[in-house]
């Protein structure tokens, strides 16, 4: 294995590209059918995925399977392509390969603390009441504060930023 600081960054970017279509799937709303493809974009994603790592544990191309699946995902969540009941089984799936990876953030456990949560609220207010220099002077506070906000058409979405070598 060759550690560089550049090969550190590419990894807190790709950890970082995996929470973020976390948050975007447990923030998805679509009412709808669902996505009659999903179901083969998943076992295609877990076929490579399998594959590479079975061959001598090959993380590079498990990795590379993973993340055109996971481009995929992100194609049909901008599309609106999926159904929220897609977005929740799309979740499971990438949890249960980062299983072996174990690298993600458990959503369900990650709260903010009381005092970026209160920014967070007023950055919704402040969005809310169309003030915008507010909203913007809010988010760059909590990306001070190590927290990124994103806004999206299911709402407002947060996550942790993380730095090279910190996780």
């Amino acid at each position: 294995m060759a550690y560089t600081d550049e090969s550190l960054a590419a990894a807190g970017a790709a950890v970082d590209r995996l929470d973020s279509l976390l948050g975007a799937l447990a923030g998805y709303r679509q009412e709808g059918p669902s996505d009659p493809t999903l179901g083969r974009l998943l076992d295609d994603t877990r076929a490579g995925f399998d594959e590479a790592i079975d061959d001598d544990l090959n993380i590079s191309a498990a990795l590379a399977a993973l993340f055109e699946g996971v481009r995929e995902l992100n194609r049909r969540i901008d599309a609106r392509l999926l159904s929220s009941a897609d977005a929740v089984t799309a979740a499971a799936f990438i949890h249960d390969l980062d299983r072996v990876l174990s690298v993600t953030a458990d959503r369900e456990a990650e709260h903010l603390e009381a005092g970026l949560q209160a920014l967070l609220d007023a950055r919704s207010a402040a969005r809310t009441a169309r003030n915008w220099a507010e909203s913007d002077r809010l988010r760059d506070e909590l990306a001070t504060r190590g927290v990124a906000v994103e806004d999206t058409r299911d709402g407002q979405r947060w996550r942790r930023l993380t730095e090279a070598g910190r996780g």
